[in-house]
């Protein structure tokens, strides 16, 4: 696998990571992170942050994982036979 794709699913697993980390300490769950803005626009700060813990967060980290080195032997187990260099080629 090339260092590229390792460092594409390294660098979305930790996106996933970072936006669920401000979204949970947001308004949404612990409320660690306040905003001084008007209730109107804490609400669309909550909704993007349900928003995130939804869709974005498990879609990054699924993309990461399905782009890393570990799962790809998996991926491609009983689809493809891994190459062997001892297999004749037909002729």
């Amino acid at each position: 696998m090339r260092t590229g794709s390792r460092l594409l699913a390294a660098g979305l697993i930790a996106l996933g990571a970072g936006v669920g980390a401000v979204a949970v300490l947001g308004p949404l769950l612990l409320g660690v992170l306040r905003y001084r803005i008007s209730a109107t626009s804490l609400n669309q700060i909550v909704g993007s942050d349900a928003a995130a813990l939804v869709v974005v967060v498990p879609v990054t980290v699924a993309i990461g994982f399905w782009r890393s080195a570990v799962t790809r032997p998996l991926r491609c187990w009983p689809w493809r036979r891994p190459f062997s260099s001892s297999t004749p080629t037909p002729s």
